[in-house]
């Protein structure tokens, strides 16, 4: 499966949103309405705006990926390169490696090896919100990580409550649910948050003079069959 290169075209503004849907049951006669999910917890959606086309062959790179997401029909892995938001403490003091295109993160990070170490403690039902992990770094709410599940591929979750940590284990809960039933030992990536997703309308890309370039794409997270 293809990646899109994120930390290569340096977007300007990356949301990253749970989408959802939810039915209203009407509002009482004391003013009180209430709401119910039908979405199964929701699924990502990453809008990636301001992207840098400036440089010639960045511009070529877009212009190939464009041709190749076939509208929608080709998923991608993801990820979202935001690692000042994940529990590093300084990401920038990381040592790291570069990419094979000399690009970095946005905060200036290079690429690096495995820096946390964690994983679920026990088993884990399908579409369960809240986890036990076991995890060498103390981790905080807002925080991304994947799960690499045989079934469904590569799969992004939030950290929604942290209910308490300690001595290396942490009592969490998850958005969206978990995508596929875990057993204890499932590995959990902090290090590079990403999700498999398809093409969302179309990759649009505008030249200013004909020198430079900026370009916006949305995704939304996939659940055809995977291969990676």
């Amino acid at each position: 499966m293809l990646t899109f290169p994120t930390a290569l075209f340096k977007p300007g503004t990356l949301r990253k949103r749970i989408v959802g849907a939810s039915i209203g049951g009407g509002q009482s006669v004391s003013g009180v309405s209430q709401s119910a999910a039908t979405s199964a917890g929701g699924h990502w959606v990453f809008e990636l705006e301001g992207v840098n086309l400036w440089d010639r062959a960045k511009f070529n790179t877009w212009e190939g990926i464009a041709a190749i997401e076939d509208n929608g029909a080709t998923q991608f892995v993801v990820p979202i390169c935001d690692r000042i938001h994940q529990p590093f403490g300084d990401p920038k003091r990381l040592l790291g490696i570069g990419n094979g295109d000399d690009s970095v993160f946005d905060d200036g990070a290079l690429w690096a090896a495995e820096q946390i170490t964690a994983s679920i403690t026990g088993s884990a039902a399908l579409r369960a919100t809240r986890l036990t992990i076991a995890c060498d770094h103390t981790v905080e709410v807002g925080n991304h990580f994947t799960g690499w599940h045989l079934a469904k591929g590569q799969r992004m979750y939030r950290i929604a409550q942290v209910h308490g940590q300690g001595g290396g284990s942490a009592d969490i809960s998850i958005r969206p649910p978990l995508r596929q039933a875990t057993s204890d030992g499932f590995p959990l990536d902090f290090d590079n948050p990403r999700s498999v997703m398809t093409v969302q309308g179309d990759m649009s890309a505008t030249l200013e003079m004909l020198k430079r370039g900026s370009g916006k794409v949305t995704f939304q997270e996939s659940f055809g069959p995977v291969d990676g």
